[in-house]
């Protein structure tokens, strides 16, 4: 479940490093949901490429633009110490699987 994976993740990262992780992968999702057929071409392992499409498949464009504004708002909040950082990890894990 979602909240196993982020416990799992608050015991074994710092959430720093946590949050980077997610977003950066996060971004390659994204990077192939836009590309589409064209995602190939992106500089992506192909094993990770051919699981991204797969999950690629079930997100909607509107619903990538809402997670990455977000994800782009919870960092920007967290260098500015204006938000929790573990409150920023969960906030983004959160969406991605609710998709909102």
């Amino acid at each position: 479940t979602t909240e196993s994976i982020l416990a799992q993740l608050h015991t074994s990262l710092d959430p720093y490093v946590a949050f980077a992780v997610i977003v950066k992968q996060w971004l390659q999702l994204v990077s192939v949901i836009l590309t589409q057929e064209a995602a190939s071409s992106l500089p992506i392992h192909p094993y990770a490429l051919n699981k991204l499409q797969s999950q690629a498949r079930s997100i909607a464009r509107s619903d990538a633009g809402k997670i990455t504004q977000l994800a782009a708002d919870l960092d920007a909040r967290l260098k500015h110490s204006e938000v929790a950082p573990w409150d920023a990890v969960d906030r983004l894990v959160m969406a991605i699987a609710l998709r909102k």
